[in-house]
């Protein structure tokens, strides 16, 4: 195994719990899909997004560290990129974490339906 893959393995053995949380989410989500539909939807979007953001990121990065040894770019260039790579993944996380806010009002009846009994509903 070369060098890159293990350092990258070991990236992600670093967010494994992130990752498994993740993952649950995502499990959850399809459990929960006949029972609330909208929820679980949000849920799952955002879940699989957040890890497959977060696994990317990793991969991406430790790619680039190889690259930047290869093409011999200097600090200022492999710093440019870096950072428009932190930029794009901040902006799928964000995404991600804008679903899960945005399921947990999804398909919440308004406050007057909270109180009001069943056959009101």
């Amino acid at each position: 195994m070369s060098q890159s893959m293990t350092a990258t393995l070991q990236q992600l053995l670093s967010l494994a719990p992130i990752l498994l949380v993740y993952l649950a989410g995502v499990v959850v989500a399809l459990v929960n899909w006949q029972r609330y539909p909208s929820p679980a939807r949000f849920t799952f979007f955002a879940s699989a997004t957040l890890l497959v953001a977060s696994v990317a990121q990793a991969v991406v990065i430790h790619y680039l560290l190889v690259e930047r040894v290869e093409r011999g770019w200097t600090v200022a260039q492999a710093g440019a990129i870096l950072a428009g790579v932190g930029l794009l993944f901040s902006l799928l996380h964000a995404a991600g974490l804008g679903l899960l806010l945005a399921g947990v009002f999804a398909g919440r009846g308004t406050a007057n339906q909270v109180g009001a009994p069943p056959s009101a509903r």
